[in-house]
């Protein structure tokens, strides 16, 4: 018998633009959404439920690392960056 695949979830959505002024940092993705590990595997709804649904079907092995969502705004600050990376 074969082993199931092992796949890695993780995400960072936002939209950046250099032009607005400002950067966009952690204090952003934890207002809207920021999940780390074993949180992940709790999603059911949106693109990630969707994702981990399909994966559980197919019998995967999930290995949940990052899901971070912001608002539009400017590029991710370095600090943020270097904690979401």
């Amino acid at each position: 018998m074969s082993q199931p695949y092992r796949i890695a979830v993780g995400t960072i959505f936002t939209e950046s633009n250099h032009l607005v002024g400002t950067f966009t940092d952690l204090a952003c993705f934890e207002r809207t959404e920021l999940r780390r590990g074993p949180e992940i595997l709790e999603s059911t709804d949106g693109v990630v439920g969707g994702m981990l649904a399909e994966l559980r079907d197919r019998g995967v092995d999930i290995v949940p690392l990052l899901v971070a969502t912001a608002v539009p705004g400017g590029i991710l600050s370095r600090e943020c960056y270097l904690l979401c990376c």
